[in-house]
């Protein structure tokens, strides 16, 4: 017999052996690492809010889906949010025993919004089953591409995934697809020989700002973020806290490395970025990829700062590719001109809110961002 319950305290061990099973390259201590940074290490955790549940058979762990509380912000008002991760079902159960998961995650209360992730198009068949809607993430982007090394950049797996994004997106039907490569091949060609070097990226800040590694959040992090939240009806809460353990408590796993920009005449911060090391596989291959941002007025010498400090950080990790993204229509379209090879970023997040009617949803005004759980601690 099959039961479902809730993950207690007894539970961390057992699962953290299980989930190798179902997840390739874990490893027991990864699971507890995680476990550490969902739950122990997480600001928004507290003793009534469930880990997540577990199917048991016969004492054996069989299915599992975690559960992590987010601090969000609604129309101003502080909430919590439940992202959900790393569902699991032995090949053994799966069928009408594994949405019991989905439905027991479902069936929190006190919980405001629901967040899903998944690339995996039957699963997305089911959450828009449930009600969730897709965000795209950063909202009415494009992402842009800067080549760190091009000698690592023309290894197979770079080019495999410049192929994908670039020459095969689904904006090329059969009457333009000739034209329409040919054009991309000219654009990519021109970039990969005489992309805007780093010195002139450099010298776009003027000197004005100076960029560096960032090991903790203080407040100035909330406040830069402040301005810009307030124009947002639903946005994941950017308090300290909450930023230090997305950003190096959960974010420890993927390499993140956060840069900070603050301004030469008085020292304030003025913008800051969130980058992690993609690696495609053990030996070569990956990108720098943009998560998080914040930039005070969208001004083009702090991103020139913040860039030109992240191709160095880039070179020293020996990672082929920068991957960057703009967050705001405000953006300033002469300065991200500069990078000629771009497509759109194609990032979605799944959400079900409980407590705003369906019919106000088309017209709210929501930030999504990859760094947003569960993505953010489960890419």
């Amino acid at each position: 017999m099959i039961t479902l319950r809730a993950v207690e305290s007894k539970d961390i061990v057992p699962l953290a052996e299980t989930l190798p099973n179902g997840f390739q390259n874990t490893t027991k201590e990864t699971w507890l690492q995680r476990f550490e940074s969902w739950w122990t290490l997480n600001p928004a955790f507290t003793s009534e809010f469930p880990r997540g549940w577990i199917l048991e058979e016969d004492a054996k762990i069989v299915g599992f889906i975690g559960n992590i509380p987010v601090k969000f912000f609604i129309h101003g008002e502080m909430k919590i949010a439940a992202a959900s991760t790393s569902w699991y079902v032995d090949p053994s159960v799966r069928g009408i025993t594994s949405i019991r998961l989905f439905k027991e995650y479902l069936n929190q209360s006190n919980v405001a919004l629901f967040l899903f992730n998944t690339e995996k198009t039957n699963l997305l068949k089911v959450v828009v089953k449930y009600g969730f809607k897709e965000y795209s993430c950063p909202s009415q982007s494009s992402e842009y591409l800067y080549i760190i090394n091009r000698i690592q950049f023309i290894r197979r797996k770079n080019l495999r995934f410049i192929f994908t994004k670039y020459f095969l997106r689904r904006d090329i039907n059969n009457s333009n697809a000739f034209p329409e490569i040919l054009k991309k091949m000219g654009t990519f060609t021109y970039s990969y020989l005489f992309q805007m070097p780093l010195k002139e990226i450099r010298d776009l800040s003027k000197g004005m700002y100076t960029s560096s590694l960032c090991t903790y959040c203080d407040d100035s992090f909330t406040r830069l973020w402040d301005p810009h939240l307030k124009s947002f009806d639903v946005a994941m809460s950017r308090d300290k806290n909450t930023l230090n353990w997305l950003y190096f408590i959960a974010g420890r796993r993927y390499n993140r490395r956060v840069i900070q920009c603050h301004r030469s005449s008085d020292n304030s911060l003025v913008g800051y970025m969130v980058f992690d090391f993609l690696p495609w596989n053990a030996s070569g291959g990956g990108a720098m990829q943009l998560m998080d941002m914040c930039i005070m007025n969208n001004d083009q010498q702090i991103f020139a700062s913040l860039i030109s400090f992240a191709i160095e950080i880039g070179k020293q990790n020996k990672a082929p590719l920068l991957l960057l993204w703009t967050n705001s229509l405000d953006a300033d379209l002469s300065f991200w001109k500069k990078f000629m090879i771009k497509w759109p970023a194609g990032y979605f997040s799944y959400i079900r809110f409980s407590e705003i009617p369906d019919k106000n949803l088309d017209t709210l005004n929501l930030y999504s961002c990859i760094i947003n759980p569960p993505q953010g601690i489960d890419h």
